[in-house]
């Protein structure tokens, strides 16, 4: 019965007990032209004496009725703000787990079935081609960092060189150009005054020898610019070969880490057994886990103001009538799972809810020490009953 029928029908019974208090004897009646007769005072004391015991009872009855109302509000109130429901069911969430990099298992540090934490070693990959890659390459980083000192020491002592090159080259290009204006001019003279043969001679030596004394210099400053462009080029490519060694170093440790596989979250092992003694590719999963417990329970929405993240959660599971598990809400609507793998469907969906749904999905999450002991119980799609408020 709703409350306010409850209190209008308590109204009804207060007046038709008000009516029936007035005596047909004691009321005049209008079109009568009699005298009202007026009873004596011991008619009086009589009519007290014999109505006293149904005034008190009907006394009584009103605030028995008035008692009730009270208790009626009051309940509605309080159950109004302590929100409830049984449409809730157990979920379980299912992670994948995947291999990181191509190769084979090498060693398993759980069982299937084993219930791990987050942070736990579940496998262990086959390292050695990786290992082997790796030794390779820093074997290959150490050689090219010693090329590449001894080509930094060559190319410093071949920068001054080149310097001093450029410097001789300079100097027997002024000797050259002496010596031929030199022997120009005793060529000029010989044509016109005539000179002895032995100027001339020593005119076209000295040239000659500036010729090829600038000649020399130039040789010798082609060979300092040859080898600081061929160190040069040296460094440049032995900068691009680290640089490759390096990123093949930091690749192969990448790969030794992701060949440690640990779990991410907690939840219980599910080995997928034909795949643990094959040769698995990068990304493939090969086990999961399934996550903690949680129950999403429907709420009506006229309940979402009583609701909030934080509350605490009284929870019944059917299947385990003798415990009292307890949570608190997590989240107003469950989020979307990552995996529905492995994951029984919910008494309910768990979606968000439309605008025209008249419930709302609440997520709920378990206590960690109210579970203990029972997590192989609790399987996905138990039926569970939610009382919010409970603590």
């Amino acid at each position: 019965m709703k409350i306010s029928d409850f209190i209008a029908g308590a109204k009804h019974q207060e007046a038709e007990s008000s009516l029936s208090r007035a005596s047909p004897e004691t009321v005049p009646d209008p079109g009568s032209a009699g005298p009202v007769p007026v009873p004596g005072p011991d008619a009086e004391c009589r009519e007290g004496t014999s109505r006293s015991p149904g005034a008190a009872g009907r006394r009584t009855a009103a605030g028995i009725v008035c008692l009730a109302i009270v208790a009626a509000i009051g309940f509605g109130l309080w159950r109004e703000g302590t929100p409830s429901t049984d449409q809730a069911s157990v979920e379980r969430d299912a992670y994948p787990v995947s291999s990181q990099t191509t190769g084979t298992i090498a060693k398993i540090f759980v069982s299937n079935g084993q219930y791990v934490r987050a942070g736990d070693l579940l496998v262990e990959m086959d390292k050695r081609e990786v290992e082997t890659e790796l030794a390779a390459a820093a074997a290959e980083v150490i050689r090219d960092q010693a090329t590449l000192q001894a080509s930094a020491a060559r190319l410093a002592k071949a920068q001054p060189a080149l310097e001093k090159a450029v410097l001789a080259v300079r100097h027997r290009e002024r000797e050259l150009d002496t010596a031929l204006l030199d022997y120009q001019a005793v060529l000029g003279v010989q044509a016109k005054k005539g000179i002895p043969p032995a100027w001339l001679s020593a005119a076209r030596k000295g040239y000659e020898e500036a010729l090829s004394l600038y000649s020399q210099a130039k040789a010798t400053l082609a060979a300092a610019i040859e080898r600081v462009q061929s160190d040069q080029e040296l460094r440049a490519t032995l900068a691009v070969k680290l640089q490759s060694a390096q990123a093949t170093i930091q690749r192969a440790e990448q790969q030794l880490s992701d060949a440690r596989i640990y779990a991410k979250v907690n939840g219980r092992v599910l080995f997928d057994k034909s795949k643990l003694a094959q040769h698995l590719r990068a990304g493939e999963v090969f086990l999961r886990l399934m996550g903690d417990p949680c129950v999403v329970a429907h709420f009506n929405r006229s309940q979402l103001k009583h609701l909030k993240p934080g509350d605490r959660v009284k929870i019944r599971v059917g299947a385990i009538r003798d415990h009292m598990f307890r949570g608190s809400v997590a989240s107003l609507a469950a989020p979307a799972h990552r995996d529905t793998a492995g994951r029984a469907p919910a008494r309910q969906p768990a979606a968000p809810a439309s605008p025209s749904s008249p419930t709302v999905p609440v997520r709920i999450a378990f206590d960690t020490d109210s579970l203990l002991g029972f997590e192989d119980r609790l399987d996905p799609g138990a039926a569970s009953s939610v009382e919010v408020g409970a603590d």
